[in-house]
């Protein structure tokens, strides 16, 4: 190599940089072609289940806030009438809300784990809020809304 002159000495450092080089824009092709795969499993699968997960959420917390408004017109007094038709919604949005969560718990993608985590979710929630009848308890006297 030291009998070899300057020029071909540059010529063959240059051709290993420039090879290095190629070598570097190649893995970097490759990556940003399996990122963008991974990406769009995510955007197809993770990014809808947490849309439906979060949607989920807030008609729950929606649910709840009309059970408090509900408990709060019943001490206030307010008219069968309007009692009823709160009871009604109530009644349907936990019926609904359910049958999402069944839904959401029967998807392929789950893992056994996280499907027994959603049945036994399920199976809390129709034990404290059961959709077919939500029974209050008025201490030697019936409800306010259904005398």
């Amino acid at each position: 190599m030291r009998s070899w002159s300057i020029k071909t000495k540059t010529i063959g450092a240059l051709a290993i940089l420039l090879g290095s080089f190629a070598l570097l824009g190649l893995n970097s092709f490759l990556t940003m072609g399996t990122t963008a795969d991974q990406l769009r499993v995510v955007r197809t699968n993770a990014l809808a289940n947490q849309t439906v997960a979060m949607d989920i959420a807030k008609d729950i917390t929606a649910t709840q806030m009309k059970i408090f408004r509900f408990a709060t017109l019943v001490s206030n007094g307010v008219s069968k009438k309007l009692l009823d038709q709160l009871y009604m919604e109530i009644i349907a949005d936990v019926k609904a809300e359910t049958q999402r969560l069944k839904i959401l718990g029967n998807r392929r993608e789950m893992s056994e784990s996280e499907k027994k985590n959603s049945r036994s979710l399920q199976n809390s929630g129709n034990s404290m809020y059961p959709a077919s009848r939500i029974s209050w308890t008025w201490p030697g006297k019936t409800p306010p809304w259904q005398q």
